[in-house]
């Protein structure tokens, strides 16, 4: 147990629990304190990201101490510490946003696409090598492949493949088995020797396809991420000519989480900052992400928080797990519509309908930042209990509701969309999204909290 008789000794133990602070601490205690100084730090480091605090006054040393030993995404990772299912995306953390969709350029300033963001709410966890002869260095060949007339031999610690033909040789290796819809992270360190151009096709096996593909033109290490299209998600290489390069290292893991992606590069949003904010630009038109299939059948349970702003008045969806017509059975979602006057509302749906209730008091004012926290529970027996609303942290009043049946859990095959809703009833976002969080069971009233304050951190609102 910590020591907490010193100085040193109270602020690491305040610091071990702080998830049990609240938006309002009580001040009496020396923990309270410390507690209410790290709510007021996680806005202050929201506006000031990366930006180590000065020490020249109490409050600075407090400060201080969060910036050297403190997290201040810990009470979102804590919602997720049980393995549950959901996702968490965050525009300001730039290390998990890429401008393709196969994550080889990162996005690193305002105004650029966003093609994949990965979900934080796994820990971003790498699994196990699959890749049975990864190199680093190599001493044989086994597990890869040569084709056609090409030659396969060890040189220094490294393939050496020399392509007889253009296109038709190259190398090929085997991941094993994988599950179709899981992400997987490789990473390939390559001397393309006497070749101009070498390409490396992902997720597919050998031959013309795969659910990534990169062409590379100079030698250095590539990281690329894939969602397999078939059971085995292998890497092939192969020159534009005959030529010879070398393969130092080829490593291919899984990524944990479910990680929303944008492959046509004409529809992604746009990574947006300005005084000390981010967020993704969607233009209203056809700009979404969505995931693979997210299984949320094993819970009937779920929580959202969104960070948001709507700059027009159409009607658009923010977040929405279905398919086709907005009341897909056992869809969940959170709309800002042009009707039920402008207001934020809820769509929730068991197996045979849908309930689409709304709040008079949560108004989607254009160019207004707000956060809208909302809470499905299909084994409820009561309206009010099967879909709530909180709007700027603020418990709503909901109007419109449908019972639907008890009992009924969510979907195991729909994906979720960010910023549009499904097939035909797309309903898209002009307007920008700065939080998503999905917890696949009901936050408590110390997590609602918590995630209120961090969201509206990030969104630059205000809570009463």
């Amino acid at each position: 147990m910590t020591d907490r008789l010193a100085e040193q000794g109270a602020l690491q133990y305040a610091v071990e629990n702080l998830a049990t602070a609240g938006t309002n601490p009580n001040r009496l205690g020396l923990a309270g304190y410390i507690h209410a100084a790290y709510t007021d730090y996680q806005t202050w480091a929201a506006a000031n990201p990366g930006v180590n605090p000065t020490r020249l006054s109490a409050r600075g040393r407090l400060y201080g101490y969060f910036y050297d030993n403190g997290d201040p995404d810990a009470v979102i990772a804590a919602l997720f510490a049980s393995g549950e299912q959901g996702a968490w995306y965050d525009p300001s953390d730039l290390s998990t946003m890429f401008q393709d969709s196969a994550g080889t350029t990162p996005v690193t300033e305002d105004g650029q696409p966003v093609g994949l963001i990965l979900d934080k709410s796994k820990g971003l966890v790498l699994g196990p090598e699959l890749f049975t002869n990864p190199g680093g260095p190599f001493t044989t060949t086994n597990g890869w492949n040569i084709q056609g007339t090409g030659t396969l031999t060890v040189d220094a610690g490294r393939l050496k493949v020399v392509q007889a033909v253009a296109w038709n040789d190259g190398v090929y290796v085997s991941s094993g088995a994988t599950v179709i819809g899981e992400w997987i992270k490789y990473v390939l360190t390559i001397d393309i020797g006497t070749a101009t151009l070498v390409q490396c096709q992902l997720g597919y096996t050998y031959g013309n396809g795969g659910t990534a593909m990169i062409n590379i033109v100079a030698s250095g290490t590539y990281t690329v991420y894939a969602s397999p299209s078939s059971a085995f998600c292998g890497m092939t290489l192969k020159a534009s000519s005959a030529s010879t390069f070398y393969v130092s290292f080829a490593s291919s893991k899984r990524i944990s989480g479910n990680h929303a992606s944008q492959a046509n590069a004409a529809q992604r949003p746009l990574y947006k900052t300005s005084g000390g904010l981010h967020w993704l630009q969607f233009d209203g038109v056809d700009d979404s992400l969505a995931t693979a299939a997210i299984d949320m059948s094993i819970t009937s349970k779920v929580s959202i928080f969104a960070g948001a702003e709507k700059l027009t008045i159409e009607n658009a969806h923010i977040v929405y797990s279905g398919v086709g017509d907005y009341g897909s059975a056992r869809c969940f979602g959170i709309q800002a519509p042009l009707s039920h006057s402008g207001h934020v509302s809820v769509l929730v749906g068991d197996a045979t309908q849908h309930s689409n209730p709304f709040s008079t008091s949560a108004p989607c004012g254009i160019g207004t930042n707000f956060i809208a926290s909302s809470f499905f529970d299909l084994s409820a027996t009561t309206e009010s209990n099967q879909s709530k609303l909180r709007y700027n942290g603020v418990e709503q009043t909901l109007f419109n509701h449908a019972l639907l049946t008890p009992g009924a859990s969510f979907s195991s095959t729909y994906p979720t969309h960010i910023g549009r809703g499904g097939a035909g009833f797309e309903f898209m976002l002009n307007g920008s999204i700065y939080s998503l969080i999905i917890l696949g069971r009901l936050a408590t009233t110390q997590e609602i909290t918590d995630t209120e304050t961090w969201v509206a951190s990030k969104t630059g609102v205000t809570l009463p």
